[in-house]
């Protein structure tokens, strides 16, 4: 499912304000997804130590960032950051699995290079999510620095 179909799906949930906006929404994988999608790939011993070294990049998602353990969507909006839990990249968002306020988020970054966006908060936690360029985690990230800016 590409983005903004992610995005205008969020914009539809029951669970934004009529006076909140939705500026994106980028569905990502999980590190333990990532993980086990890597070890059936290429069972190899020696790679898969790379891939556990690559994932712990994707942070520990402890603290405010446990909920970012699972697969699912992330959207910013103009008061919060949502996190919907959500197995497969196809269909909107059901269920809201966790919130938080924009003043409790320190960074949203993307790299393009590993394809990991990684969220931090203001407790220190941070947690990362594998997303795909379809997905343009990059917009997501240009909006948190967009209201953090203001």
């Amino acid at each position: 499912m590409t983005y903004w179909r992610m995005t205008n799906g969020v914009r539809r949930h029951e669970a934004i304000a009529p006076d909140e906006e939705v500026f994106h929404a980028s569905y990502g994988l999980s590190r333990r997804i990532v993980n086990a999608a890597n070890r059936v790939a290429d069972p190899n011993p020696v790679r898969d130590a790379r891939v556990e070294t690559w994932s712990t990049d994707m942070g520990a998602a402890e603290g405010m960032a446990a909920p970012l353990r699972d697969t699912g969507v992330v959207a910013i909006t103009s008061k919060r950051l949502l996190f919907f839990k959500k197995r497969f990249a196809v269909g909107r968002p059901k269920n809201l699995t966790a919130e938080w306020p924009i003043g409790q988020i320190t960074a949203i970054d993307y790299d393009r290079g590993s394809k990991i966006m990684m969220v931090r908060f203001a407790d220190g936690s941070g947690a990362g999510l594998h997303v795909p360029p379809s997905q343009r985690p990059q917009d997501l990230a240009a909006a948190f620095q967009n209201l953090t800016a203001r």
